[in-house]
């Protein structure tokens, strides 16, 4: 037993004492509406036999009379922790795998993306090189049309002087 201030019980006056807290002490606080073992809920949340058994012996020990002696199974108790634990591990398991199993989705479809990212850039870029060369073709041949006209209009300008210049 351990030493502990008992306020949740108190005295019979509601002062808080430092006593030992009995068995009594702990069936009366698991009585009170704070831990109330009829909720709905609860009834509807336990399915496995093994621990609706051991709750129903819980149960079958409750009794309003602090005196009376009151067996507990403990071994029943190791079972229900064992199951709970066993139950747990296996669930965090499972939660492990299904993690697993999403990330490796979504690393395929990280990867798919950026493949298709890859793709739709590369086709953009082959065609942009396109447009430029197609307009570096129509530039230089632009300059060529611009060339020759030039070179014309000075064969003209020097026919002209070349007339005026001798009248």
């Amino acid at each position: 037993m351990s030493l502990k201030v008992n306020e949740s019980v108190g005295n019979k006056y509601g002062e808080s004492t430092l006593e030992p807290e009995t068995f009594a002490d702990i069936v009366s606080c698991l009585k009170s509406d704070k831990f109330k073992i009829d909720s709905p809920q609860l009834n509807d949340e336990i399915t496995d036999e093994l621990l609706l058994a051991f709750r129903q012996s819980i149960e079958g020990n409750i009794t309003n009379d602090p005196i009376r002696d009151y067996t507990f199974d403990w071994e029943r108790l190791g079972e229900c922790y064992t199951f709970v634990f066993d139950d747990y591990i296996k669930n965090i398991e499972l939660i492990n795998q299904e993690t697993a199993e999403c990330d490796e989705e979504r690393r395929k479809w990280t990867a798919d993306c950026f493949k298709n990212d890859e793709e739709s850039s590369i086709e953009r870029i082959n065609k942009s090189e396109q447009w430029i060369s197609l307009k570096e073709v129509q530039l230089h041949q632009m300059k060529q049309q611009i060339k020759n006209t030039i070179d014309l209009i000075k064969g003209e300008v020097q026919k002209f002087k070349s007339l005026t210049t001798y009248e």
